[in-house]
């Protein structure tokens, strides 16, 4: 679990954006140039250094990395809850 935090804080801090490059035109709006950036703006100003975290093909892939930090964070909050939680009963369980 340490280590996943520790990851977590390593990362780039967000939040994250999977923004769209405007730039290129595919068939669809599932499938294109999609990316992971740190402005929301991104796609009308177009790709910069200081902002793009990730690239990628397909939107599903872009909105699942720019979520994935707040996600785990929310996961080990919760885990951290569970484990608190388990903790307490069990106390009460060898009270018995």
């Amino acid at each position: 679990m340490m280590l996943i935090f520790r990851t977590l804080e390593a990362a780039t801090p967000g939040p994250w954006y999977a923004t769209y490059n405007i730039d290129f035109e595919p068939e669809n709006d599932d499938v294109g140039n999609w990316y992971v950036s740190l402005d929301e703006d991104a796609p009308f100003r177009g790709r910069t250094s200081e902002s793009f975290v990730a690239d990628f093909v397909h939107k599903e892939d872009a909105l699942f990395i720019a979520h994935a930090p707040e996600d785990l964070r929310l996961a080990l909050v919760e885990i951290y809850r569970l484990r608190g939680e388990v903790d307490r009963l069990s106390a009460i369980v060898a009270q018995r």
